[in-house]
């Protein structure tokens, strides 16, 4: 059953997924509308055998979105991770 910690609020900046990352995601199979999104910090993807990730994003919007893959990860260096997200249902 999924559990979710608490609600952090951030800013980020949410942008259009290049040809690369396109290219990137295309084996993946992920369906539906998809964005790419930069936050400071490091930001896992979904890592089943930790029984972590799947991330939710609440945009100023009201629009939820899961983080469902990591395009780049420089938190080492520079502090930010690129990531695709996709639009849920709010149904």
């Amino acid at each position: 059953v999924p559990a979710y910690g608490t609600t952090v609020t951030m800013s980020g900046q949410l942008q259009s997924l290049t040809y690369q990352d396109l290219r990137q995601l295309d084996g993946l199979n992920i369906q539906g509308i998809r964005r790419a999104l930069y936050l400071n910090g490091s930001w896992p993807a979904v890592v089943r055998s930790d029984s972590k990730g799947g991330d939710l994003i609440t945009l100023p919007d009201g629009t939820i979105w899961l983080v469902a893959q990591v395009l780049e990860d420089w938190n080492m260096t520079s502090h930010w991770t690129k990531l695709c997200i996709t639009l849920q249902n709010n149904a």
